[in-house]
């Protein structure tokens, strides 16, 4: 079915120094290969079949710290999303093995969405 995966990874490390008003966080989530466009045709390998374009699985790392400043009325944070930035490729399953090949298959599109980074402030008025 188009746009579901066969599976979903989410896992999330945490750690916190409470005396020292740290804490940390490891995030990661990844989907496995999905039905991007739907193709035509039956699962024969005629010539007027086209195949479905893929979505390729991909690893996405997040990172985040953060720190109690003023008397813990105030917190200093650093955003890291997508740490590992791989390519996101999207694909035309042409020998109908339900994987990438790159020998094999064509590639539709490749995409890099990028790293952000980002700091923030925030400050509780009492």
């Amino acid at each position: 079915m188009q746009g579901q995966s066969p599976y979903v990874i989410n896992a999330a490390l945490q750690y916190d120094v409470e005396k020292l008003g740290i804490n940390t966080t490891l995030l990661f989530n990844e989907i496995g290969d999905r039905i991007f466009y739907v193709g035509s045709g039956s699962n024969s390998n005629s010539n007027n079949d086209f195949p479905g374009v893929v979505e390729q699985h991909r690893p996405v790392f997040d990172f985040q710290i953060a720190k109690k400043v003023l008397k813990n009325t105030g917190e200093l944070k650093l955003n890291i999303s997508d740490i590992l930035n791989t390519d996101n490729n999207y694909y035309l399953d042409i020998n109908k093995n339900r994987k990438y090949e790159k020998n094999a298959d064509a590639l539709a599109i490749k995409r890099k969405y990028g790293s952000t980074i980002g700091i923030s402030f925030s400050y509780n008025i009492k």
